[in-house]
């Protein structure tokens, strides 16, 4: 067990470790690494971009709108899929779901600022 003080005895290859202990934390226990902009303000206006389309938004349209890079987009729209916000249809297509429509209203109703 690692306590306070005890870096020093850490091996150099336990960094790595760590690291690759890190994969399999679940998603949500990742949330405090988002930085700049507020989750809920990214969650809205990714929902909001899917909502608009009728077929549903590519990861990479999707990624231009909301203004994500590569990994961000995967922790969000992996967040959203798995808290059955969004859907993924046969097309590698994004739709929001009937709880995913709702959150949106509901972010707009509490005037959150989406693009």
């Amino acid at each position: 067990m690692i306590t306070p003080g005890s870096c020093e005895k850490l091996s150099p290859c336990s960094f790595f470790y760590a690291k690759a202990y890190l994969r399999y934390i679940p998603l949500t226990l990742m949330m405090p690494t988002f930085k700049h902009r507020a989750r809920l303000t990214v969650f809205g206006e990714i929902l909001k971009v899917t909502r608009e389309s009728s077929e549903g938004k590519k990861k990479t349209d999707i990624m231009r709108s909301v203004n994500l890079n590569h990994p961000q987009a995967d922790k969000y729209l992996n967040l959203l899929l798995t808290n059955n916000l969004l859907c993924l249809d046969n097309e590698d297509r994004y739709k929001p779901t009937k709880k995913g429509l709702k959150l949106v209203k509901t972010l707009e109703s509490l005037n959150l600022r989406l693009k």
